[in-house]
Order: C-alpha cells, then sequence, then structure tokens
C-alpha cells in the first residue's frame, strides 16, 4: 500500500476550524455508520445463520431417503415370505441412524399394515400413496397425529403394495435452531427465533430466545413465510412489529428455513445514541448542519470500507481483500487486518485438523472421554459416555458426579479428585458404581488427570470404562472356582495331575481311600512308582496320549500303599498351558475292584440310564438356574421402554435363555426326560415343516421327498421330534462337506414281534421315516456306538456327542425306534419307527401366549429361593397377591393358616423332605377342591403324571417367562368358571 496524507493533520486542521462543532460532527457521523453497519450486519448474520440451519437439516434428512428405500425393498420382500418378522426389521432401520422417529408400511388406501416401533402414535391427514410420477424417489409431505391434532411431518416412498412412510424425529432440527436462538455475548437481548417451515408455511419446529416476550403465534409465521422471497434477507411485520428476517430453502424436502430478529431489539444501541445525542446536542446541530454532510463524508468512507472488510473476515472470508486508505494511519491499520486475516486463516486451519484428529479418535475408542470442571461438572465427553449413563448429550452436559451417584459414591468420588487436584499427580483404576438415567447401577473404572492451561489449573479429564460385566464374571470365575474346588474335594474318583516328566504335582484326598496314601506322600514320587507293571504302564499310557490325546476307561492295576495291588479304571488326558503348549498329563482313577462286567446290551442301557439320570439332574438344575434369569428378564421387559437401549439387550438375553432351555431339552432327551407336550401330529407335515426350516440355511444340500400317502397319525412331542429331524439332517450336512442328496420318505409299516422285541416295544403299526444321505459312510464299528452319549466323529468345535444320543432317548421315550444303516463311501440311513395313533392331527399353534393379569391369591412352593423370589415377583407383578414356602411342611403350615384366602397352589416337584407327590396329598387332605399348578425343571412325564393323574389341575415346564406363567395360571383359575 501507498502511504497518503496524514489523518491527523485533517483531524487538527478540521478541529481548530471547527472547535464548537466537534460533537455533533462525530456524533452524526458515528449514528450514520453505527446504523448502516448495524443493519448490514444483522442482515447478513441472519441470512447466514439461515443458510447454514438450511444446510445442516438437508444433510439430516438425507439419509432417509435411503433408509425409505431399505425399507420398501422389505416391505416387497415380506409379500413374498408371508411370516417374515417385518417389525423386527423396521425395527434395525431405526436403530442405523434414520432421521426418523417411526417407519410404517401402508397400503394403497393409507391403511397401517406394520410400523416400528410398535407403540408410535397414529397418524391422520395427507395419504402418500399413489402420489408419485417417479416411484423410486421419496418425496415429504404433513401428517397430524390422531390425538391432540398436532401437526408433523414425514417422508414416503412407494412399492408395489403401498407406500413407505417415515415420521421425521424433530429432535436435531430443534437441537440445531436452539443454537441459533441462545442468546450470545454479542447480542442484544429479546426476540431471536429460527423456525422451519413446511412447503404450506406450517411450522415443523422452531426455538426462540429465552425472556424473549410474547411468543408469535403459527398465523404469523405464515403470514411471514407467504410474502417472503424465495430467499435471502427481508423485513416485514410479525405479531404487529417489524423484524429483520432471513429466508433459505431446505433443499431435500422443499421447506424454509427463517431466522428472525425484532427491529427494535437490533437497533436498540442505535436508538439509546440517538436519544443521547438529541438531548445533548440540540444547538450544536442546528450551527454545524452544513459542515456535517461534508465532514461526515469525509470520515466516514475509510471507516465503511474497513467496516465491509471487517465484516468479510467476520463471514470467514480471509481471502478478501482492502482498497489502500487514503490516510496513513488508515493504511497501517489495514495492513494489521489483513495481516490479522492471514493469521486467523491458518490458525483455524490448524485448529480445524487439530480438532478432527481429536473427534476421530474420540468417537474411535470404545472406552468413554470426560472433560470436568473445577466442580466437578461435565463440561466435554464422547458418545461412549453418554452410551454408559443411559443420557443424551444435552442432558449430561454440565451435570455432577452427585447426580449419578449415591452419596457413598459421590463421597469417594470427590476425594479421588480432591487427590489428584493436590498432589498433581494422574490416579488410575478408579472404581465406582454409578446409578443410569433408567435407574439401572453399572460399575465403571476410571482415570483421572489434571487439566493445566497457562499455568492454572481449570479441571480434569479422563477415561471411563464399565466394568459392570467383568466385575459379574469375576464373582463367577470366583464362584465356578470354588465350585470345582468342592467337585475335587468331594470326589470320589481320584484325580492326579503329573508334570511331563512323571512327577506327582496334584492329587485329591480321595486318593487316600484309593491306595492309602495321602496327597502329600503321593507328590514326593513319580507316578509309575504306583504302576503294577511300572514303566511297560507307564510308557503304554505315555503313546495312548500321544497318539490319540486322551485315554478313556483304561483299566490297569496300581499298588497300594500296603503292598497289595487293586483294579482301577482310568482315563487321562495332556494338560496344556494358555498358549496350548502341553506341560503334564491329567488322570482320573476310579475303584473299579469289586464292578461285573455285564452283557454287552445290558451294559449299554445300564450306561445309557446312568448318563441319563445324570442328564436329568444337570437339566433340572439348569432349568432352575435359567428360570432366575428367565423370570428377572421378563420382569426387566415389562417395565423398559422398548426405545430404551436396555430394553434390546434384556431380549438378547431372554434369546440366549431359550438357547439354553433347548440345551435341557436335548439332555432330557438324552435322560428319556419324557414329553412335553403329547399330541396327534401328522408326520408329513411334521417332516415337510422341518425338511424347509433346514433346507433355508443349507442351499448347497439338495433334498428330495417322497411321501406316503394316507399316513397314520402319531402322538408326539412336536419339539422333541423336530429335535430328532434336524439332529439326523444336520449330521447327514456334515457328511456331504461338498454338497450331495438328502432324501426323505415317509410310508405305514406293519412291524411283528420278531422285529419289535430287542427295542422292548410292541408290535402293530408305525409310521416309518427314513433320512438317507450320499455322504461318506460309516464303518460298523462306529455304527454300533452311534447313538452313545459324548461319542463324536467330528472336530470338537463342531459337536458334542449328545445329538444321536439325544435322538435315540427321545425315540426310546416315545415307545419308538432308531435304526442306522451304513457302509464307508455309500452314505447312510437313519430309520424312525413311530407308533400309529388312533386320533386325529392337531395343527401347531403358532400365537404366542399374552401376560394377562389377576387378583387372585397364590401360593407359591418352591426349595429354590431364586426361583422362589423371581416368581413371586413375577406373580406380583401380574396383579397377583403371592404368599411363598420353602419347603413342603410350610407349604402346608400356610395353607392351613390361610387355606380359605388361597385361589391357587403352585407346587414345585422336586424337594428334599416332603416331596410335591406328597405335599399335593396332603393339601387336598385340607382342602379338596385345591387348586394346584405343578412346576419342575423336569418334564410332565414319571412323578408330575402321577400327581396330575391324582387330580393336580395343571403343569408349567421351567424356565418359564411371564406370558407363560399368565396362560397357565389363567388356563386353570378361569377352568370351570
Amino acid at each position: 500500500m501507498m502511504a497518503g496524507k496524514s489523518y491527523r493533520t485533517l483531524l487538527v486542521a478540521h478541529g481548530v476550524l471547527w472547535s464548537m462543532l466537534p460533537l455533533l460532527v462525530l456524533g452524526l457521523a458515528t449514528l450514520a455508520v453505527t446504523t448502516s453497519f448495524l443493519e448490514n450486519e444483522i442482515a447478513e448474520r441472519n441470512r447466514l445463520a439461515a443458510e447454514h440451519l438450511a444446510s445442516q437439516t438437508s444433510q439430516w434428512m438425507e439419509p432417509g431417503e435411503e433408509i425409505l428405500a431399505r425399507a420398501a425393498a422389505l416391505a416387497e420382500e415380506a409379500k413374498s415370505r408371508p411370516g417374515t418378522d417385518l417389525a423386527a426389521s423396521l425395527d434395525l432401520l431405526l436403530s442405523s441412524g434414520a432421521p426418523f422417529s417411526t417407519l410404517q408400511i401402508q397400503d394403497g388406501a393409507g391403511n397401517i399394515l406394520c410400523k416400528a416401533p410398535p407403540g408410535a402414535p397414529e397418524t391422520s391427514g395427507e395419504t402418500p400413496a399413489g402420489a408419485w410420477t417417479d416411484r423410486n424417489s421419496a418425496r415429504v409431505f404433513s401428517f397430524a397425529f390422531k390425538e391432540g391434532g398436532w401437526p408433523g411431518p414425514g417422508m414416503a416412498r412407494p412399492f408395489s403394495g403401498g407406500v413407505v412412510v417415515g415420521l421425521l424425529d424433530l429432535e436435531r432440527p430443534r437441537v440445531l435452531l436452539a443454537r441459533f436462538a441462545k442468546p450470545g455475548p454479542d447480542t442484544a437481548s429479546g426476540g431471536k427465533g429460527a423456525f422451519l417451515l413446511d412447503a404450506r408455511g406450517n411450522v415443523v419446529a422452531q426455538a426462540r430466545e429465552e425472556g424473549a416476550g410474547a411468543p408469535w403465534t403459527r398465523d404469523d409465521l405464515k403470514t411471514l413465510f407467504t410474502n417472503a422471497p424465495a430467499r435471502g434477507v427481508f423485513t416485514a411485520r410479525l405479531g404487529g412489529a417489524p423484524v429483520l428476517a432471513a429466508l433459505a430453502p431446505v433443499p431435500a424436502a422443499g421447506w424454509s428455513v427463517v431466522v428472525a430478529m425484532p427491529a427494535s431489539t437490533a437497533m436498540a444501541p442505535v436508538q439509546k445514541l440517538q436519544g443521547l445525542f438529541a438531548m445533548g446536542v440540540p444547538a450544536t446541530l442546528v450551527s454545524a448542519l452544513a459542515v456535517s454532510v461534508w465532514l461526515t463524508g469525509r470520515l466516514t468512507r475509510p471507516f465503511k470500507a474497513l467496516s465491509g472488510y471487517a465484516t468479510r473476515l467476520a463471514m470467514g472470508d480471509y481471502d478478501a481483500r482492502l482498497a489502500p486508505p487514503a490516510y496513513t494511519e488508515l493504511n497501517i491499520l489495514a495492513r494489521d487486518l489483513e495481516a490479522m486475516a492471514e493469521a486467523i486463516r491458518l490458525r483455524e486451519n490448524a485448529l480445524r485438523d487439530s480438532e478432527e484428529r481429536y473427534r476421530t479418535i474420540l468417537d474411535g475408542i470404545e472406552d468413554a472421554y470426560y472433560e470436568t470442571d473445577l466442580s466437578g461438572n461435565l463440561t466435554f465427553f464422547n458418545d461412549s459416555l453418554c452410551d454408559i449413563f443411559g443420557y443424551s448429550g444435552r442432558e449430561l452436559l454440565g451435570m455432577n458426579n452427585r447426580e449419578y451417584t449415591d452419596r457413598e459414591n459421590a463421597r469417594r468420588t470427590f476425594e479421588a479428585f480432591n487427590r489428584v487436584y493436590r498432589t498433581g499427580r494422574p490416579a488410575t483404576g478408579v472404581e465406582r458404581r454409578i446409578v443410569t438415567k433408567a435407574g439401572q447401577k453399572r460399575d465403571i473404572e476410571l482415570s483421572i488427570s489434571l487439566i493445566v492451561e497457562n499455568g492454572k489449573k481449570t479441571g480434569f479429564r479422563g477415561i471411563v470404562r464399565e466394568v459392570t460385566e467383568r466385575r459379574a464374571m469375576e464373582a463367577e470365575l470366583k464362584k465356578t472356582k470354588s465350585f470345582l474346588q468342592n467337585i475335587m474335594e468331594s470326589s470320589k474318583d481320584a484325580i492326579v495331575s503329573t508334570d511331563l516328566a512323571g512327577n506327582i504335582e496334584f492329587a485329591t484326598p480321595s486318593i487316600q481311600d484309593l491306595l492309602g496314601y495321602t496327597p502329600k506322600e503321593m507328590r514326593s514320587n513319580k507316578v509309575g512308582h504306583y504302576y503294577s507293571k511300572g514303566r511297560e504302564d507307564a510308557v503304554f499310557i505315555m503313546r495312548a496320549l500321544k497318539r490319540s490325546g486322551g485315554l478313556t476307561n483304561h483299566e490297569m492295576q496300581l499298588r497300594k500303599k500296603d503292598g497289595s495291588l487293586m483294579d482301577v479304571n482310568l482315563s487321562a488326558s495332556f494338560l496344556r498351558n494358555e498358549r496350548g503348549e502341553t506341560i503334564g498329563t491329567l488322570g482320573v482313577l476310579r475303584d473299579v475292584t469289586y464292578a461285573k462286567r455285564l452283557e454287552a446290551h445290558l451294559q449299554h442301557a445300564q450306561k445309557m440310564e446312568a448318563i441319563g439320570t445324570l442328564a436329568g439332574g444337570v437339566a433340572h438344575d439348569f432349568n432352575n438356574l435359567l428360570m432366575g434369569i428367565q423370570g428377572y428378564v421378563s420382569l426387566m421387559l415389562m417395565d423398559l421402554d422398548p426405545k430404551d437401549p436396555q430394553h434390546d439387550r434384556a431380549k438378547k438375553i431372554g434369546q440366549q435363555v431359550k438357547s439354553g432351555a433347548a440345551l435341557t431339552r436335548q439332555l432330557l432327551g438324552v435322560a428319556r426326560g419324557g414329553k412335553y407336550e403329547i399330541k396327534p401330529k401328522d408326520p408329513n407335515e411334521l417332516v415337510a415343516a422341518t425338511a424347509e426350516m433346514f433346507g433355508r440355511t443349507r442351499k448347497e444340500i439338495h433334498i428330495e421327498t417322497r411321501y406316503g400317502k394316507d399316513l397314520t397319525t402319531v402322538d408326539v412331542d412336536r419339539g422333541q421330534m423336530e429335535q430328532v429331524l434336524l439332529n439326523l439332517f444336520v449330521n447327514a450336512w456334515q457328511a456331504m462337506p461338498g454338497g450331495g442328496v438328502l432324501l426323505i420318505e415317509t410310508s405305514n409299516v406293519e412291524l411283528d414281534e420278531e422285529y419289535t422285541r430287542p427295542f422292548g416295544v410292541a408290535p402293530g403299526l408305525f409310521a416309518k421315516i427314513a433320512v438317507t444321505d450320499t455322504g461318506c459312510g460309516m464303518d460298523q464299528e462306529t455304527c454300533a456306538r452311534v447313538f452313545d452319549p459324548f461319542f463324536t466323529t467330528k472336530e470338537k468345535s463342531r459337536g458334542t456327542g449328545l445329538g444321536l444320543a439325544s435322538a435315540y432317548g427321545i425315540m426310546k421315550n416315545h415307545n419308538g425306534i432308531i435304526t442306522v444303516k451304513s457302509e464307508p463311501g455309500k452314505g447312510s440311513t437313519f430309520t424312525l419307527y413311530i407308533p400309529a395313533s388312533r386320533s386325529r392331527a392337531v395343527p401347531a399353534e403358532t400365537r404366542a401366549p399374552e401376560a394377562r393379569k389377576g387378583r387372585e391369591t397364590v401360593l407359591m412352593v418352591d426349595d429354590e429361593k431364586m426361583v422362589l423370589e423371581v416368581s413371586a415377583q413375577m406373580l406380583k407383578a401380574l396383579g397377583y397377591k403371592t404368599l411363598t414356602a420353602r419347603s413342603g411342611p410350610e407349604a402346608v403350615e400356610v395353607f392351613k393358616a390361610r387355606g380359605d384366602e388361597i385361589d391357587l397352589v403352585i407346587l414345585d416337584m422336586i424337594m428334599p423332605g416332603m416331596s410335591g407327590e406328597e405335599t399335593y396329598s396332603r393339601l387336598r387332605r385340607i382342602r379338596a377342591d385345591v387348586k394346584v399348578l405343578l412346576c419342575s425343571g423336569y418334564s410332565i412325564r414319571g412323578q408330575a403324571s402321577e400327581i396330575l393323574s391324582k387330580g393336580c389341575n395343571g403343569f408349567v415346564q421351567k424356565p418359564f417367562d411371564v406370558p407363560i406363567l399368565s396362560a397357565a395360571l389363567r388356563e386353570v383359575l378361569d377352568k370351570g368358571e
């Protein structure tokens, strides 16, 4: 820039010349410049704010069209696949970043076919269907809620059977608008407002500055919208007063964003200056009027140029250039402004890059990051902290730890922060318990460090990690360790471990009963010292372990402390560390000195009976454990809002419980644990349904079916028979890794006594189901053991050995027969023979039970404390008055005292001391018409069926949830009413 005239010289000359007029001249110039500058500044800010809000709103709505397209595709697919859970798919789309609060599937008449979430309010108004020329695009429309009539916006997209409608969630636009309406340090108070209007001028969302006086009505805003230009700044009247406003369109929706500020608020500073000026210089104004026009022009021209330049800098236009001012001082100021603009541009670029890296890092970590002021109020955090605490970002901002912890945890948290403040040393691994917005208690682990800026302590920062599951796992691990320790110490079988050199490192106390040596004495020798054949036995065992990885049921002799020999059964395997390296051996020794060998089929029967008893006991206890989990999850689902993230997690826990219950059904199948619900079924329908379900997941297998005509019905438990068929199908698939043919044939067959006698089954008419594969086949030795529990030819990761054993048990329990024929390389054929029924087939029920409440009084009897507690809570949640008893005698005493008011007794079948059957008999003696609902982790077969035959009113299988319990209760209580 070139140097110009001295601005100071000009001011001195004019000051001498007009010594009586400086106040008037400068006042008028200041008023004129301020007025013009303020009007332009406010108009430009309004325009920038409107365009920014419109751009943000458009970006928010952009994902909506893709979500609607995916929903329309799902709706098309659902038409061709009846039974598809379309609501669950819509729920999943809502959770994938959609801008919608609700998704609906409507037919061409506007009727709602499906919606998510299910409890969303109904809408009325414009019907989107049939309003497109391009059926591959979405459009925006308005609607009204049926309840209350409040207006709202939505987006819609057609498909061949109707239209997909998404009701927009306006929380995000409201937050954007609120940022403009929030007062700042450089704005006058009162009246700022931002509004989102649809294509007709209706208000979609709005935000006004707090304390802004009387609100503008929707009709005022609609009138303003009608008279406004298509884009840009304008002046208008709103609520009877002039306003400065700006309008920007929202391209994604055809909507508009309007920002407005009352002119009185915007020009308040000028009005104050005018008042002061009018009061102070009325006489000076008259005498200096002629000179002020000329002098104001000279003075304001360079200032306006600088003002305009400064405004462009404030808008972020750092590439703007300023014409060289005519005065030296202003020339220097202009250079300084340009230097400042360059410095700001460089700094903002660096800051933007830094913030982007900072935010990328924070959003990429699973742990939560936080910052607080010195008082512990949250000032900054990432989304993970919101997930842990259950609050939104707006709710969490500014919260203090006292608001989400109890008093003791708040005190300990303060002490930890205070210690960091005093010492300046960071703290890690600080464990605390918080309470989420939903009232759930969660354990967290956090780190704390000081924030120091310019040598001054300004706050704290750190990392928060949720450790609730880890704490639960540690407790469970400790419990499991204790449980295993108790098993080891109480086991009659001796357990011995050695290192690779054969030195004994561990022995259970039962070794003393077996050999006469204490565990301490055992650890002083090598294991070969106790073998009757010494090194010969040791070499045989090690070779067997190296060859197959394990040794099972190896009979040998050991030398006792008194020198005598005893027969033992040895099962051994290698011990491995966490890296999979072999570090020793583990052996289980059982005394079989007095055991007698039975004939082959008797030995097999006893083995199946023993394993069945164990499996039944495990299934019973496991069902009791699942009962507690299922009950509490069911109660949680009753209390949680479907939109709450915890609702989905609780629902998934319930699904895992159902998987556990399916496992117990397998165990009960091995144990021949009975049929849960016996009904006449059509074998063809049963096979067809199971084959179709299996075929959808195994496309590489070609399934051929040959159904017999006029097939006899069979009395079966549908779930167990489906389990048998699926086990056979899965085995066939695994025998055909490269694909193949699975042939399923059904027919009626008459079996005579000569065929059925070895299986212990009565002769007669049977339904035959043959499952044949083209797989690798089996040799005769494998066929002979294929139904043994835990016997498997698969890799450990692909099978448990329970599938065919379970199928064998289920068929035995149905008085049926299962056989196998196979040759290596020629595939396998498994054949099921199920006794014929004289009843007509009953179709399967697909409708899930609903939770129905009651007011009756129920006595809950169970020896398991956890089951008793959760059952009582479930009953109370259903509205029943609940009494509890931990044993049969206690139940009898409660019934004696309060039998007249008890409407029903839920009775556990298996209890120590007084059994469920005896308890039922005693209750009947007290009151003959007592209603009893039997409850057990076992099935309905055996003792349960005996009690039912004596007049017990019903049976419910553990684990059950609230709807199942409700249905069982109402079936008994409503019977006969």
